[in-house]
C-alpha cells in the first residue's frame, strides 16, 4: 500500500526480477504417478501376505499349529473323558502332528535288515502278532504296554509309563477298598459273634437261676418243716413264692441291665457300621471316587497313546510287507527249509512217506505262489503290493509249518533208527535158524502194514520192532535162576 502511494506521487522504484515459473505437472501426469504408487502399495501388501502365508504354512509352524490343536482337544476331553467326538477329535489332532512329522529313513533300513534276518518260525509269529495288535486297538480293546518300548519313540514310551502307572495305582485302591470291605465284614462278624457270646451268656444264667430252684424245693420237700400238716403248708407255700419272686426278680435285673442293654449296643453297632456315612463306608466311597478320577485320566492318556501306538503298528507292518515284497522265495525257502540229504540218515518205511509229503506240498505251495505274483506283475505298484503280500506270506507260513513237520519226522527217524541198530545188533548174536525166524517176522509186518497210512505204519512197525528185540534180548541174555523165582524176574 506504502510502495503504491508513493508510485502516485512519482516516486521511481528499481524493477523486481522476475521469478522462475514453478512446474506444475498436467492432470493426467499426476494420475499416472498416483496409479503407480497405488500398485506398489498394493503389491507391497501382497508380498506380506504371501510372507505371512508362506510362514503360516512352514514345517515349524505347521507342527506349533497342530500341539496347540492337541492340547485343546485334550482340554475338550478332560471336561466329558466319555464323549466319543472329543476322543476321536484328539485322536485325529494326533494323527495330523505325525504325519507333519519327518520319516526316519534310516530306522526303518534297519528294521527291514532285521527283520530280513529272521527264520519262518519267527518272522511268522512276530507277523502274526502285528495283525493281533492292530485288530486289538481297532477292537478298542486294551493295548499291549509291554510293546510300548519296542518302537522306540520316546512319546510312546512315557505315555506306556504313565498309563502303567495308572494302572497300578488304580490297583492298589482297589485293593485298599477290597482290604476295608473284608475289614467291615471282620468287624460285623466280631460284633454278631459277641451277640451269640451275650445269648449263651444269657441261657447258662437261666440254666442256673432253674438248677437254684430246683435244688432249693428239693431241699424243702426234704426238710423236717413238711411234717406241720396246715401252718406247715401254708408257709411252705409262701416261702416257695418269696424264692421264687427273688429268682424271678434276678432275672428281670440281669435281662434289663445286663442283657438287652448290651444286645442294643452290639446291635446299633452293626447298624452304624453299615451307614453310608460310617468310617468304613465314607472310606470306601473314598476309594470309589479315586478310581473314577484314575481310570478318567487313565482313558485320556489311551485315547492320546492310540495314534501313536497305531503308527509304529503300521511302521512295523510296513517292514515286514516291504521284507515279504524284497524277499525271493526259492532262495528263502531253499536257506530255511530243512532238508534231510545226509545219505545215511535213511527215512526208514512210515517217515519217508510223510517227509516226501511235506515237500511235495511245500513245493506246490511255493509254485502256486510264484504263479500268482507273476500274473499281477503288471499291475500298478500300490495294488501290486497289496496282493503280493498274501501269496508271499503264504508260503512263509508253509515254510515254518513243514520244518514243524520235518522235526517231527526227524525225531520219529531216530527213534526207528535206534530201535532197528539194536535189531541188528541182537539178531548178529543168534544162531542162524533163530536169524532166519526173526528176519522173516520182519518181513511179514513190513509187507502187511506197507499200505497202511503212515502213522499207523509207523506204530505198528514200532511195536513190533520193541517186541522183536525184547525176545532177542532173552534169548541173547537169559536171566539167571535167582531171578526167576517163583516165575518172576528180580
Amino acid at each position: 500500500v506504502a510502495r503504491t502511494a508513493m508510485e502516485r506521487k512519482g516516486v521511481e522504484f528499481p524493477s523486481e526480477p522476475t521469478a522462475e515459473p514453478i512446474f506444475e505437472p498436467r492432470f493426467e501426469e499426476r494420475a499416472e504417478i498416483d496409479q503407480h504408487a497405488q500398485a506398489i502399495d498394493e503389491l507391497k501388501r501382497e508380498i506380506t501376505q504371501v510372507q505371512q502365508e508362506q510362514e503360516e504354512q512352514s514345517p515349524e509352524r505347521l507342527l506349533e499349529k497342530a500341539e496347540q490343536a492337541i492340547k485343546n482337544a485334550e482340554w475338550e476331553l478332560a471336561k466329558d473323558p466319555d464323549n466319543s467326538e472329543r476322543q476321536t477329535a484328539l485322536q485325529k489332532a494326533i494323527e495330523k502332528k505325525l504325519e507333519l512329522e519327518p520319516t526316519d529313513d534310516e530306522k526303518f533300513s534297519k528294521n527291514l535288515a532285521n527283520v530280513e534276518r529272521l527264520s519262518p518260525d519267527e518272522f511268522v509269529s512276530k507277523y502274526q502278532r502285528n495283525i493281533k495288535d492292530i485288530e486289538n486297538l481297532t477292537e478298542n480293546k486294551v493295548m499291549n504296554i509291554a510293546r510300548f518300548n519296542q518302537f522306540g519313540n520316546a512319546e510312546l514310551a512315557n505315555l506306556g509309563i504313565k498309563i502303567t502307572e495308572y494302572r497300578n495305582q488304580i490297583r492298589e485302591e482297589e485293593l485298599k477298598k477290597q482290604n476295608i470291605s473284608k475289614n467291615l465284614e471282620k468287624y460285623i462278624q466280631k460284633v454278631e459273634t459277641e451277640i451269640e457270646e451275650l445269648v449263651t451268656q444269657k441261657e447258662n444264667k437261666r440254666t442256673e437261676l432253674k438248677y437254684s430252684h430246683s435244688t432249693h424245693q428239693t431241699a424243702r420237700e426234704n426238710s423236717s418243716f413238711l411234717g406241720i400238716k396246715i401252718g406247715g403248708i401254708t408257709t411252705k407255700f409262701i416261702k416257695e413264692d418269696k424264692f421264687q419272686k427273688s429268682l424271678n426278680d434276678k432275672w428281670i435285673e440281669y435281662r434289663d441291665t445286663v442283657f438287652n442293654p448290651a444286645v442294643t449296643e452290639k446291635t446299633k453297632q452293626i447298624a452304624d457300621a453299615k451307614k453310608p456315612d460310617s468310617d468304613f463306608n465314607r472310606s470306601i466311597s473314598a476309594c470309589d471316587k479315586y478310581i473314577e478320577s484314575q481310570n478318567q485320566l487313565l482313558k485320556q492318556l489311551e485315547v492320546k497313546a492310540t495314534p501313536y501306538f497305531l503308527k509304529e503298528l503300521e511302521k512295523e507292518h510296513l517292514t515286514f510287507a516291504t521284507a515279504l515284497i524284497r524277499c525271493n522265495l526259492r532262495e528263502y525257502v531253499n536257506k530255511h527249509l530243512i532238508r534231510l540229504n545226509n545219505p545215511k540218515n535213511e527215512l526208514y518205511h512210515a517217515t519217508r512217506r510223510v517227509y516226501q509229503l511235506n515237500i511235495d506240498n511245500m513245493e506246490k505251495v511255493l509254485s502256486s505262489s510264484e504263479k500268482e505274483i507273476k500274473d499281477i506283475q503288471n499291475l500298478p505298484i500300490k495294488d501290486r503290493l497289496a496282493k503280493e503280500i498274501n501269496p508271499r506270506f503264504k508260503v512263509f507260513a508253509c515254510v515254518a509249518d513243514t520244518n514243524k513237520k520235518i522235526k517231527s519226522i526227524q525225531e520219529i527217524n531216530a527213534n526207528f533208527h535206534k530201535e532197528y541198530s539194536k535189531f541188528d545188533e541182537l539178531i548178529a548174536k543168534l544162531p542162524p535158524k533163530q536169524q532166519e525166524q526173526f528176519n522173516a517176522k520182519l518181513e511179514d509186518i513190513c509187507r502187511r502194514t506197507e499200505k497202511l497210512e503212515p502213522a499207523e505204519e509207523y506204530q505198528q512197525r514200532m511195536t513190533a520192532l520193541k517186541q522183536f528185540n525184547a525176545q532177542m534180548d532173552k534169548i541173547v541174555n537169559p536171566p539167571s535162576r535167582s531171578q526167576e523165582i517163583g516165575g518172576r524176574s528180580i
